[in-house]
């Protein structure tokens, strides 16, 4: 199975879990959670963390239940923070691709 290395945002193969040593903890725990639903693969999951951790971040509202919630500000910043750190991995890979295509 396959997860993103933090070092360099690009896929690497892990033990049991696909997203094993993901280094982003909010994105890793909402994927976890999600991978859960049958039929769900591994990157939707993952896709449906980021998207998520950026609503988070953004609005800090959670729409499990009716009615409005929002997370804590110390959450937020958690998921903002996640965000970041998934923005610059990809980055990081973009950069490595355009290197190897030259």
């Amino acid at each position: 199975m396959a997860c993103l290395d933090g070092s360099t945002g690009a896929p690497v193969r892990t033990g049991s879990s696909a997203l094993a040593g993901f280094q982003i903890i909010d994105i890793e725990r909402i994927a976890v959670h999600v991978e859960k639903r049958p039929g769900m693969t591994t990157s939707h999951a993952i896709a449906i963390a980021i998207n998520t951790a950026k609503k988070w971040c953004a609005t800090g509202e959670v729409h499990q239940w009716p009615g409005v919630q929002r997370i804590n500000l110390g959450s937020r910043k958690e998921a903002c923070k996640a965000v970041a750190e998934w923005e610059a991995l990809k980055k990081k890979a973009a950069a490595q691709r355009a290197k190897k295509g030259n």
